[in-house]
This record gives structure tokens, C-alpha cells and sequence, in this order.
């Protein structure tokens, strides 16, 4: 089994597409090992979009993915990275095939609807290491390398936490 990022981006969030969208994901065999409703910061995206730094789209790119809430996913599936760029189809709706979700729910090339890692080759732990870091810095408690119990507890009396810690150990990858 192989994990990989799939986010639905802020375009998609506001035109109330995000249901269609992950029904269409776990139509095509998918399971949504986990996923967050978040807003990046500036700084979030452009660390998560470092990779191209230098280009002169950067700046708008920033700016978009930061302007509303976000849907990171981690996917997981058989031959996932190379399953969801299929599923996703190309960056630019009007070059996507039809059924694919671009063709479907983007907007234009730069609101496309969703992001994906880009290649097999390109070690999908790496981007999605690089948003849940981003996802666990703003919400203070996650990070897909550690499980959450869904058991709270109860702050210690005289503790000054407002809410309790989640109970952390090692994912074991498939």
C-alpha cells in the first residue's frame, strides 16, 4: 500500500465542491486515512510550494492557497501517487480528460481545484510530511507520524493545559 497528499484547495472549499470531490476520491478505491479543515498562513504555503521558489507564479500561488480554509488528505491505496494523477487529470482544466476531477471542479489552470504530489518518483512522504508539518504547527497537536487516541483525558487538577494531550506513538507505514 502506498500513502499520498491529496489537498482540495481554497477555491474548491468555497464552492462547496469538497464533498463531490471525496466522493469521487473513494469512488476510485481510496481510503482517507486522515484529513484536516485548515487555513495556511503565508508563510505555511510558501514553505508546503518551496519547490518553486524563483518562479514568478509563486507569489499568486501563495496568496490563493492562503486566502480559505484547505482540505489536506492523506490517501492511501495500491499504486496511489500514480492512481490520484490520473484521477486528478492535468493541471489545466481545458488539457484535463473528461471524468477526471480538474475537468469537473476547477475553475482555470491557476484555480484548479486540488493539489497532488507530482510524481512517484518524488517520495510522496516528502510533501505530505511538509503540510501535515505545516497543519500540526497551526492547530498545535497532529502530525500524521503520530496516532491520536480518541480517549480524552481529564486535565490534572492545578494543570494549566486547556485541553488534553493526545496520546502519541509511532503509524506503522504499509
Amino acid at each position: 500500500m502506498e500513502e499520498t497528499l491529496f489537498m482540495i484547495k481554497p477555491d474548491a472549499v468555497s464552492a462547496k465542491k469538497a464533498g463531490l470531490i471525496l466522493a469521487e476520491v473513494e469512488r476510485a478505491g481510496f481510503e482517507i486515512v486522515d484529513m484536516r479543515l485548515v487555513r495556511l498562513t503565508d508563510g505555511d504555503a510558501r514553505r508546503f510550494y518551496a519547490v518553486h521558489e524563483g518562479k514568478p507564479f509563486l507569489g499568486e500561488l501563495v496568496s490563493f492557497m492562503s486566502s480559505g480554509p484547505a482540505i489536506p488528505c492523506r490517501l492511501r491505496r495500491q499504486g496511489a501517487v500514480s492512481a490520484l494523477r490520473d484521477l486528478i487529470g492535468a493541471t489545466d482544466p481545458k488539457e484535463a480528460k473528461a471524468g477526471t476531477i480538474r475537468a469537473k471542479f476547477a475553475e482555470s489552470k491557476g484555480r484548479n481545484a486540488v493539489h497532488r504530489v507530482r510524481l512517484a518518483g518524488e517520495r510522496p512522504g516528502r510533501d505530505c510530511f511538509l503540510l501535515w508539518s505545516a497543519v500540526r504547527k497551526r492547530l498545535g497537536y497532529f502530525s500524521p507520524w503520530t496516532s491520536i487516541s480518541t480517549n480524552s483525558r481529564k486535565a490534572r487538577p492545578g494543570s494549566t493545559s486547556k485541553r488534553p494531550r493526545p496520546r502519541s506513538g509511532s503509524l506503522r507505514r504499509t
